[in-house]
């Protein structure tokens, strides 16, 4: 949701005339947010270790999608046509090899 709000700023209201693809390259950039002031006012503050646990492993998956998102986007304002199963491809491919490589080091 943020991507695409921070693309249709992007697109509507800045003034540089962007076309779609690069306005959304622009929202994945920009939409990945970060919890390290959460994390360290947790720490201040004195708020269990297993919330400050939860909160960056949030952190963690959101900086993973925003990854994925923005090597899609970035496709897209390259010139590469997606449809529905493409990007299901995409995000299952992107998300199976790092499964796997985290296996392998994490096993490792």
């Amino acid at each position: 949701l943020g991507t695409a709000l921070t693309g249709c700023v992007g697109h509507f209201v800045l003034p540089y005339g962007w076309d779609w693809s690069v306005s959304l390259v622009f929202g994945t950039i920009l939409s990945a947010t970060d919890p390290v002031a959460v994390v360290a006012l947790f720490n201040t503050l004195g708020v269990s270790p297993r919330l400050t646990m939860v909160i960056s492993g949030e952190g963690l998956l959101n900086d993973g999608t925003a990854i994925v998102a923005f090597a899609l986007m970035l496709k897209v304002a390259l010139g590469a046509s997606i449809d529905f199963w493409g990007v299901v491809g995409f995000f299952s491919q992107m998300t199976l090899v790092a499964v796997a490589v985290g296996g392998l080091v994490g096993g490792a």
